[in-house]
């Protein structure tokens, strides 16, 4: 009976009407229901990635924002992304190329290594979401 409160809070009922509404967009997207029954994965997910997520008095501290550091530091840092491979793809139409030795700005390191550290142990099936976003 102690639970009997839990179901009847604002919160749960918001929650439960998000899943229902990824796991009816995941089945008009083509999903099928076995797939569309990763929704309480994905919802513990985006939990944990709230949870690793910097206070808003860090994120407007610059001195805490501005990192200057070599594209083959960040690949050594956060190894789980292919730093060089990613943004030279994201800047090939404007003509840039980059390679290990070229400096770019880390706004936000420690966010970038709790992260990877959490993708680390991530299911199989929840790594092909980024094609969700």
């Amino acid at each position: 009976m102690v639970l009997r409160g839990r179901y009847r809070s604002p919160f749960f009922r918001i929650l439960h009407r998000y899943k229902l509404y990824m796991y009816r967009c995941a089945l008009l997207m083509g999903s099928n229901v076995a797939a569309a029954d990763l929704v309480n994965e994905i919802v513990i997910f985006e939990a944990k990635l709230a949870a690793i997520s910097e206070p808003e008095v860090v994120a407007h501290n610059p001195r805490r924002v501005y990192n200057l550091m070599a594209l083959r530091t960040l690949e050594g840092a956060i190894p789980e992304v292919r730093w060089t491979y990613f943004l030279n793809l994201v800047l090939r139409d404007v003509g840039v190329s980059m390679d290990l030795n070229d400096h770019v700005v880390v706004t936000h390191p420690m966010y970038l290594k709790k992260l990877s550290r959490l993708l680390k142990g991530v299911s199989r099936p929840l790594r092909c979401l980024p094609s969700w976003w």
